[in-house]
C-alpha cells in the first residue's frame, strides 16, 4: 500500500501552491463528504506511490470551526503515514502554533518553511538546523512559487514516512500541568495508542467534549479529570484552555528567538505597506474595490457573452459565416442534424429529441464554458495574490451582522451579471457555513437573464418616472496554478451541473412538444405550449398562486418555465396578459420571479457548490418559499387598500393577512436576532466498506 501523506497549514502559507509543486497535473478535485469544502488529492510527482491529501486551511486542532473539526477528524481517523505542515518563514512565530499541536499527535511530521524568497529579500535568516532541533521533526526550507526546495521535500516526506523512530513532542508545559497530564492518562487512556496519549491527554485537559466522547469516558472518571484540572486551574490562576496557549506561545517564543534572526536595519517600505495604504485606507478602499471588480466584470461578461453567443450560433443556427466572410458560410451543427435525419427518413420525433432537447441542452453547457473559465481565471489571480483577504475586512462590518464573511461581496456582485456566476464565485469562501449561506442568498440579486420580463412588465404596468484578520503580502500570483485551479473548478462545475441541465433540458422538450392536438395524444414539432403537456399539469397549479394575485393558468405556467430560465416569460406571457391582471398582481408576478430560483443552469451550480442533493433542495425550496413569502404580504397588505375586505372574499383575505403578519414577523425576527456561532460543530468520516 502507498503513503499516505496529509497536508496541513494555515491560511496564506501558500500551502495549495506547494501541493501543485509537489503533484503537478497528478491531482484530482472532490469535496468532503456532505461538505462544501474542496478537498485536493494529488500524487507526488517523483514517488507516485505517495498520495497526498491537502487538508483545509486551519490554524488549530480545535473544534472551533467547520475546517479544523474536518482536519482533525482525518488526522485522527484517516492516520496518514506523514503529516507535511506549511508554515510562513515570514511569520513564524504564529505559523508554529498549528506546529506544536501537530507534534503532539505522535505522528511523523516535516516542516516545509515556505517563502523563503520573501524572507531573504527581508535581510533574514532562519536557522533550519537549530529548529528541526528544536521541534524534534524534519524541517525542510522552500519556495513553492519558484519551485525551489521541492525535491528536497519529496525525498524527506518519504524517509519520514518509512521511519520507524517514535515521535515526541520537545516542548514541555509546567509542572502543574504535566502532572494533571499523567493523572489523565492513568485514569482515562490506558487503551489508548501510546503515541496519541499526549493529544487526548491535552484535549481531556481542555474540556474538549467530541475527544471526551471519543474517548468513551465513564461519568465517574469525566469528574476525576475535572477534579484534576480545576487544581491546575486554581494553582495558575487561568482556565484551562489559556493554560495551555500561554505556555505554547512561551515555547514557540524561545524557538523563534533562537532560530530565527530579524534583520533590524532594513527600513524600506515594502510593497504591502505601500498598496495597503491605498487597498484599506477609509476613503479609498471601496473604489479600488469597485474599480477591480468593474474590471472582472467587464472582461468576464464581455468576452463571454460575445464568446457564448458564438457557441450556440454554432450549434443551433441554420448556418454561420467563418471568419465573417459571407462566401465562407458553413451549416450549424443542428442544421446538419435535421438534414441527415431528414435523409434517412427518420420518425420526425426523433430530430426534434436530438436538435431541440440534446444540442440544446449541449448549447447551455458549453455556452457557459468561456464565462466560467474567464472568471474563475480573474478571482483565481485576486485570491492568490493576497488581495482577497483585504476584501474580507473592508466588507467584514457589514456581512458580519449576518453572520457572514466579507468576502460574500463578490458572489453578490457577480450575481448582478449572471445568478450562475455568482453562485460559482462562492468557490472563494473558505468557510463552509458562509459559502453555503452565500449560495443561498447571492441569488437573489436580479441578473441579466430577468431584464426581458422585467422590461415587459415596465411597459404594462406604465410609463417610466425620474472583523481581526491577519492579511498576508501581496505576492504575485503563478499562472500555472491560477490556471490549474480554474480547470479544477471548471471541472467540478461541468460534471455536477451540466448533467442536471442536460437531465432537466431533455424533460423540458418531452413536456413541451407532448400533448393533447384535436383530441389526440401525440408528439408535434410545432406544438402550441398552452396544448402541451407541461401547460396542461401546471395549469393545475393556478390555486396555488391565487392568494399572490396571479392564478390564471398561463401565469402559473409561466412561472415554472421561468425556471428553466427567466427569458421564457417572455415567450409566454404577452403584454396584454401582463394588463389583464390586476396592476398589485402583476407587480407580485414580478417580485415572486425576481426572488426565486433564477433558473435550472443555476440550479446545477448550486449543486456543484453545496455537494449535496438535499443542500441543493432545501435551497431551491428556501429560494421560491421566500419569494412566496414576500409576494403573499405584499398583495394581502396591498389588497387591504384596494377594498378587499369588503368582498365576497373577505374572510380568505383576511386570513392572508394574519398568515402574511405572522411571516413578515418571522422574518424580522430572524434579520435582527443577533447572530451567535454554533456551539457544536459535528463531522464524522464515513466508515469505509471491509472487504
Amino acid at each position: 500500500m502507498g503513503i499516505k501523506i496529509a497536508l496541513v497549514g494555515n491560511g496564506g502559507s501558500g500551502k495549495s501552491t506547494l501541493f501543485n509543486a509537489l503533484t503537478g497535473s497528478n491531482q484530482s478535485l472532490k469535496k468532503w463528504h456532505d461538505v462544501t469544502l474542496d478537498r485536493k488529492i494529488g500524487r507526488l510527482k517523483r514517488h507516485k506511490s505517495a498520495r497526498i491529501v491537502e487538508l483545509p486551511d486551519i490554524y488549530s486542532l480545535s473544534p472551533n470551526t467547520m475546517e479544523e473539526v474536518i482536519a482533525r477528524e482525518y488526522l485522527i481517523d484517516e492516520e496518514p503515514d506523514v503529516i507535511l505542515n506549511v508554515v510562513d518563514g515570514t511569520n513564524l512565530e504564529k505559523s508554529l502554533y498549528l506546529t506544536t499541536q501537530l507534534l503532539e499527535l505522535g505522528m511523523p511530521v516535516v516542516v516545509a518553511v515556505n517563502m523563503k524568497d520573501i524572507v531573504e529579500k527581508n535581510g533574514d535568516q532562519i536557522n533550519i538546523k537549530e529548529l528541526s532541533r528544536k521541534l524534534g521533526c524534519y524541517v525542510t526550507e522552500v519556495c513553492a512559487v519558484k519551485r525551489k526546495g521541492i525535491a528536497d521535500t519529496t525525498d524527506m516526506l518519504i524517509e519520514a514516512a518509512q521511519s520507524t523512530r517514535r515521535v515526541l513532542p520537545q516542548h514541555h508545559f509546567s509542572v502543574e500541568v504535566e502532572r494533571a497530564l499523567t493523572e489523565i492518562s492513568l485514569l482515562a487512556l490506558k487503551t489508548v495508542n501510546p503515541n496519541r496519549k499526549k493529544f487526548y491527554a491535552l484535549k481531556l485537559f481542555e474540556r474538549d467534549k467530541k475527544i471526551t466522547k471519543k474517548a468513551d469516558i465513564t461519568e465517574r472518571t469525566k469528574d476525576l479529570i475535572d477534579k484534576e484540572v480545576k487544581r491546575a486551574e486554581e494553582k495558575l490562576g487561568l482556565d484551562a484552555v489559556s493554560i495551555l496557549n500561554k505556555e505554547r506561545y512561551e515555547y514557540i517564543s524561545s524557538v523563534v528567538r533562537t532560530c530565527y534572526k530579524k534583520n533590524e536595519e532594513k527600513k524600506k517600505t515594502s510593497f504591502t505597506e505601500k498598496a495597503d495604504k491605498i487597498a484599506l485606507n477609509r476613503w479609498a478602499a471601496i473604489p479600488v474595490f469597485l474599480f477591480i471588480m468593474f474590471l472582472i466584470y467587464a472582461v468576464t461578461f464581455t468576452a463571454g457573452i460575445f464568446l457564448k453567443n458564438f457557441i450556440d450560433t454554432v450549434i443551433m443556427s441554420d448556418s454561420w459565416n467563418f471568419l465573417g466572410m459571407e462566401d465562407m458560410t458553413v451549416p450549424g451543427i443542428a442544421q446538419f442534424f435535421r438534414s441527415w435525419f431528414s435523409d434517412m427518413g427518420s420518425p420526425a420525433w426523433l430530430p426534434s429529441l436530438v436538435v431541440d432537447g440534446g444540442l440544446k441542452s449541449i448549447s447551455v453547457v458549453l455556452g457557459f464554458l468561456p464565462t466560467v473559465i474567464i472568471m474563475y481565471i480573474l478571482l483565481g489571480y485576486v485570491e492568490s495574490s493576497g488581495y482577497l483577504k483585504r476584501i474580507a475586512v473592508i466588507f467584514d462590518v457589514i456581512f458580519k451582522k449576518a453572520g457572514m464573511s466579507g468576502v460574500a461581496v463578490i458572489p453578490f456582485i457577480m450575481g448582478a451579471g449572471d445568478n450562475i456566476m455568482g453562485t460559482l464565485s462562492c468557490d472563494l469562501i473558505k468557510s463552509d457555513r458562509d459559502k453555503k449561506m452565500s449560495v443561498i442568498t447571492s441569488s437573489f440579486m436580479p441578473d441579466v437573464a430577468k431584464l426581458p420580463f422585467i422590461s415587459m412588465m415596465a411597459a404594462a404596468s406604465g410609463n417610466p418616472v425620474p472583523f481581526a484578520l491577519e492579511l498576508p503580502d501581496y505576492r504575485k500570483p503563478r499562472w500555472k496554478d491560477v490556471f490549474m485551479t480554474a480547470r479544477e473548478r471548471c471541472g467540478g462545475f461541468f460534471k455536477k451541473a451540466g448533467l442536471i441541465i442536460f437531465l432537466s433540458s431533455m424533460a423540458l422538450w418531452a413536456g413541451s412538444k407532448f400533448g393533447i392536438t384535436d383530441g389526440t395524444f401525440g408528439f408535434n414539432a410545432d406544438m402550441q405550449f398552452s396544448e402541451s403537456i407541461l401547460y396542461q399539469i401546471f395549469e393545475s397549479f393556478s390555486v396555488v398562486f391565487a392568494p399572490l394575485g396571479f392564478g390564471v393558468p398561463k401565469a402559473s405556467a409561466a412561472v415554472f418555465m421561468g425556471i428553466f430560465g427567466k427569458e421564457n416569460i417572455a415567450l409566454i406571457m404577452t403584454e396584454s396578459d401582463f394588463k389583464a391582471l390586476a396592476p398589485l398582481g402583476a407587480f407580485c408576478f414580478m417580485v415572486f420571479n425576481l426572488l426565486c430560483m433564477p433558473s435550472i443552469s443555476a440550479i446545477g451550480a448550486v449543486r456543484k457548490e453545496m455537494n449535496n442533493m438535499k443542500w441543493t433542495l432545501l435551497t431551491f425550496a428556501y429560494q421560491c418559499g421566500f419569494a412566496y413569502a414576500v409576494s403573499l404580504a405584499i398583495y394581502q397588505f396591498g389588497s387591504v387598500f384596494t377594498g378587499a375586505l369588503q368582498g365576497e372574499n373577505a374572510v380568505y383575505h383576511i386570513i392572508g393577512v394574519i398568515i402574511s403578519f405572522g411571516l413578515l414577523f418571522f422574518m424580522g425576527l430572524m434579520i435582527f436576532m443577533p447572530y451567535k456561532d454554533s456551539k457544536t460543530l459535528i463531522y464524522t468520516f464515513p466508515k469505509k466498506k471491509r472487504k
